[in-house]
């Protein structure tokens, strides 16, 4: 916090599984590369490291599950009207937070639009005025209720 207090939240378990798919170009030599004496190191297309391209795919695929649940989104860039709004972009609650809102919402029983007003009722104001962590708070909140609906 600004103050220097540290705030602790702390979430029941929940599986969420994001699967994706990276992708890289395998970069290639374009000429013979030759040592000194004029051997032959590397011939021209032979891949460089295909273990930097292998990384580099699977580092895709993580940015895309993350992003998918509403998290790094600075990696791909400032959102449009970013700057007039005042807020930066950690402030907001992404789309995918909200898609992580309303399917928890829908397994304890309720529609999108039942999850908004209950969610806006627990936080005391319109979500798009809350911050992530605020909206992300209220997942443990929705897992006990589909717990309970499960259990009735």
């Amino acid at each position: 916090m600004p103050d220097g207090t540290k705030e602790t939240v702390r979430f029941d378990p929940v599986e969420i599984v994001k699967e994706q798919f990276g992708g890289s170009d395998i970069k290639t030599y374009s000429k013979d590369v030759m040592d000194k004496s004029g051997k032959v190191l590397h011939k021209a297309g032979e891949s460089i490291d295909i273990g930097d391209d292998y990384k580099a795919m699977a580092t895709d695929a993580k940015k895309k599950c993350g992003t998918e649940l509403g998290m790094f989104l600075d990696i791909y860039g400032p959102r449009e009207g970013e700057e007039e709004s005042g807020r930066g972009k950690e402030d907001r609650v992404s789309g995918g937070q909200l898609d992580v809102l309303f399917m928890r919402g829908e397994g304890a029983g309720m529609n999108e639009e039942e999850t908004r007003e209950w969610a806006e009722e627990e936080l005391g104001k319109p979500l798009d005025r809350c911050t992530p962590l605020e909206v992300m708070a209220l997942i443990p909140k929705l897992v006990e209720k589909a717990k309970g609906r499960i259990n009735e």
